[in-house]
């Protein structure tokens, strides 16, 4: 396998000229910077919640890149393009990932309540009634 990259909790290679392998390491990243410590099994935790989710995905008919994950801390996906400036994607664009961050959370905190602060996200948006004060650590419905 070729190394194509290193993350900041993951690792890239190529297997071949259509597939990738990320494999994910116990390394920690706070606030997009990583911390010079590991958390034991951190890397299968995060292979395994990535799968959860593609699988979900794909149950939804969402199409996504996830294929098999061959260990418990590595995962295969298709190698597809990114491509970053929307615009040039049209009908005939073809194989491409349009890059989405999924964070889920169980209680009210960092960037969400900024959002909320800000009025992008408004309480009913997560379940609350409308007018409802969202509070910091205040488990959502």
């Amino acid at each position: 396998m070729q190394h194509i990259m290193t993350g900041k909790v993951k690792e890239v290679y190529a297997i071949d000229d259509d597939t990738l392998e990320f494999a994910y390491t116990d390394h920690i990243s706070v606030f997009d910077k990583i911390i010079p410590s590991m958390i034991p099994h951190k890397g299968e935790t995060l292979c395994r919640t990535a799968k959860y989710w593609f699988n979900i995905l794909t149950k939804e008919g969402i199409n996504n890149h996830y294929i098999s994950e061959p260990s418990t801390d590595r995962m295969d996906v298709k190698r597809v393009q990114i491509i970053r400036d929307y615009s040039k994607i049209d009908g005939n664009t073809k194989n491409y990932l349009i890059p989405l961050e999924v964070i889920c959370r169980y209680y009210a905190a960092g960037s969400l309540l900024d959002r909320l602060k800000s009025g992008k996200v408004k309480p009913e948006d997560l379940g609350f009634e409308p007018g409802h004060e969202v509070k910091k650590g205040e488990k959502l419905p």
